[in-house]
C-alpha cells in the first residue's frame, strides 16, 4: 500500500510536505543536503556511530526501494528536505523506525508527524507493533516516543550498551490480512534504527 503524499500545517504556521522517498538524482542531492548540515551529535544519536561525512553507502541505506516491510517517508518545507523517517520489518509482526529530524527544524512537530505517518503505514501493511532503538543521552527522542505510546522494553545488555529499546502496539483493522508470499528483508548494515 502506497502511502500518499500530505501537506501539513506545524505548529508556528509553515506548511510541509510528507510523501515517500523517492530513489532520483534530486532526492539524494536533498538528502546528503540534510545529512551535511546536521551537527555531529545528531548524526551520532541517529547512527549510534560518528558519521564524518555522509557517502553514497549512507544515502543508499537511507533510500532503499519501497515494499511492504520497508518504507521510508521525507518532510519537504519548498523544495528542501527538513526530515525523514522509515520502517523496516523485523519480523512479520514488528517493525523498526527510525526518523532524523534537520537540528534547525527540531521542536516543531516534524518528528511527530514523520512518526504519526510511518505507524499509520505499518499498520496498513499488517504489522501490529513498532520497536525504537534510541540511546539514552536522546532525551527528545524519548519524550517524542513517549507521547506515541511507546514504553521502554530494554534489557540488561540494552542497559550496558546505553540504548533504550521502546515498543508500541500499533493500530491493525480486523479485516486486513498480511500476504501469504510477504519475505522480511535483511536489516541495513548502515547505521541504526533508531530515533
Amino acid at each position: 500500500m502506497s502511502t500518499p503524499a500530505r501537506r501539513c500545517t506545524l505548529a508556528d504556521g509553515r506548511l510541509v510536505e510528507i510523501r515517500p522517498a523517492r530513489r532520483t538524482p534530486v532526492e539524494r542531492r536533498r538528502l546528503r543536503e540534510l545529512l551535511q548540515h546536521e551537527s555531529p551529535e545528531s548524526l551520532y544519536l541517529r547512527f549510534f556511530r560518528s558519521v564524518r561525512a555522509p557517502d553514497e553507502r549512507l544515502v543508499d541505506s537511507l533510500l532503499p526501494q519501497p515494499s511492504r516491510a520497508s518504507r521510508t517517508l521525507v518532510c519537504l518545507q519548498g523544495r528542501r528536505m527538513v526530515g525523514i523517517g522509515s520502517y523496516q520489518a523485523v519480523d512479520a509482526q514488528t517493525v523498526e523506525l527510525a526518523a532524523l529530524v534537520a537540528d534547525a527544524e527540531q521542536g516543531r512537530g516534524i518528528g511527530s508527524l514523520l512518526l504519526s505517518e510511518l505507524m499509520q503505514s505499518a499498520a496498513a501493511n499488517g504489522y501490529r507493533r513498532a520497536v525504537a532503538r534510541v540511546l539514552w543521552d536522546n532525551r527528545r527522542s524519548l519524550r517524542l516516543l513517549s507521547k506515541h505510546q511507546f514504553r521502554r522494553q530494554d534489557s540488561a545488555a540494552d542497559w550496558r550498551a546505553g540504548e533504550a529499546v521502546l515498543t508500541a502496539p500499533l493500530a491493525v483493522e480486523a479485516s486486513r490480512r498480511r500476504p501469504s508470499g510477504h519475505r522480511t528483508p535483511q536489516r541495513p548494515s548502515t547505521g541504526r534504527y533508531a530515533g
